[in-house]
């Protein structure tokens, strides 16, 4: 309430205003206004002083208290992920942190995800309050059943109270404890078993043990969270067999609760012919296209990143295999097995069996395996079995082939029609000639004139 002071007879002296704020019946301390809402009700009446002289004066105090007073006002608890831990090593980076936990992380016994927090009520430092969504469209806060008592009726999963908060305020949730379903049921316990799906966590800083009543918006914050524990299909391309050079095999994406844009796929090629019995490397740890798998072989010296000391034979690693791929007590050779990766949306690979060092005659064996956002791995695909042949195309359609030493083009014979594009390239050099003829003529005629 603000009470006006008459001015006092001195003609120097102007009329003043004193605030007083009195209290309302039944308000305590902690439902008074916050301190910035009452300064600006005690500012408010300045402006409509008579004397239009003050006001740019009291603009000037406003301005000032409210860059002086940042934190007056209580602000929502913020939460990000900040490291995932597992068995697909420390990811820190957004790019990492997006792709979640996948199937390694599941069978980790140090999975892990560590969370940043900050501005948490001094009253709940060390008893936030964990709940999450379960995967579902619910909201833990809002929908009226999220948080019941009962665990048979509640629809978010309570997962834990009072985590430990280090010196840099951050919460360390291992993923056990998440797969561990909610406190009083199994729900949320087949988490590990689950497609992808995002889980939205709340943190609630009540200060109360599983709190299922009212939270205001500046006692709780949130993370999303990706979780995937099943691998995708297997590709299937076609056809099966394939002859040539320079070979594109592609297949069709694969159906997949990731998006087609964010598969990549990695192809394991055998240059020793088809047939063989290929392993996967068992993690499928990276995604990113265009790189080698940590510890594979390189892709025929195509991508980048080769390993120095690596076989100049053809720019291929031995791939873990003997040394020179030779056994002891023989000289029996070992398969070299190399692997690409595509990026991610790209469902086709392209061999150059030269560069392979597949002789011409010879067969080089491919299979695929889909890999998720996650660095989920699938299963095989079958084997495409693939035959070099260097003269696949024109020279095939003319007696002869193509060898080594380049094609040999002849007229066909027996009583094989012509092929078609024989034809078409002997009339188009027909009417150069034609063409020529003519313009050498007419120019003679000119000559003689």
């Amino acid at each position: 309430m603000a009470i006006w002071q008459a001015p006092t007879p001195m003609g120097s002296a102007r009329a003043t205003m004193t605030t007083v704020r009195r209290p309302v019946v039944g308000e305590t301390p902690e439902t008074q206004p916050l301190p910035l809402v009452r300064f600006l009700l005690t500012l408010f009446p300045m402006f409509f002083s008579r004397t239009a002289r003050v006001r740019p004066l009291h603009a000037l105090c406003l301005v000032a208290a409210l860059l002086s007073l940042p934190g007056v006002a209580e602000a929502q608890i913020t939460a990000d992920i900040a490291q995932l831990t597992g068995g697909r090593g420390n990811r820190t980076t957004a790019s990492e942190i997006i792709r979640g936990f996948g199937i390694a992380d599941c069978t980790s016994s140090d999975a892990a995800v560590q969370i940043q927090v900050n501005n948490v009520p001094a009253a709940a430092a060390n008893r936030l309050d964990i709940w999450h969504s379960n995967g579902a469209s619910v909201d833990c806060i809002a929908d009226a059943n999220a948080r019941s008592s009962d665990p048979a009726v509640r629809t978010c999963v309570h997962l834990r109270v009072d985590p430990v908060v280090d010196g840099d305020s951050r919460i360390t949730i291992p993923l056990a404890d998440i797969v561990a379903g909610d406190t009083g049921s199994t729900t949320g316990a087949d988490i590990c078993g689950r497609e992808r799906r995002t889980y939205r966590f709340y943190l609630i800083g009540t200060g109360s043990d599983e709190e299922v009543g009212t939270v205001a918006a500046t006692q709780f914050g949130f993370f999303d969270l990706t979780i995937d524990a099943v691998a995708p299909a297997a590709p299937v391309p076609s056809p099966l067999t394939l002859e040539g050079n320079n070979v594109t095999v592609d297949w069709p994406n694969v159906s997949d609760a990731d998006p087609p844009a964010d598969l990549s796929y990695r192809v394991y090629i055998e240059s020793d012919g088809c047939g063989t019995t290929i392993t996967q490397d068992g993690g499928g740890v990276r995604t990113d296209g265009g790189t080698e798998d940590a510890g594979m072989s390189v892709d025929a010296g195509t991508d980048a990143g080769t390993d120095a000391g690596a076989a100049e034979d053809a720019g291929l690693e031995d791939a873990g295999l003997e040394d020179a791929g030779l056994e002891d007590g023989g000289m029996t050779m070992m398969s070299i097995v190399t692997t690409r990766t595509t990026g991610p949306g790209e469902s086709s690979t392209t061999l150059d069996l030269n560069a392979l060092g597949v002789a011409e005659g010879g067969q080089a064996g491919l299979r695929i395996a889909s890999i998720d956002q996650a660095g989920n791995e699938g299963a095989l695909s079958a084997e495409v079995c693939i035959t070099r042949r260097t003269g696949v195309g024109f020279c095939d359609a003319v007696e002869g082939g193509c060898g080594e030493g380049g094609c040999a083009v002849s007229l066909p014979g027996g009583s094989e029609p012509p092929s078609p594009l024989l034809l078409l390239s002997l009339s188009m050099f027909g009417l150069v000639y034609v063409r020529r003829r003519t313009v050498r003529a007419k120019n003679r005629a000119r000559a003689t004139r």
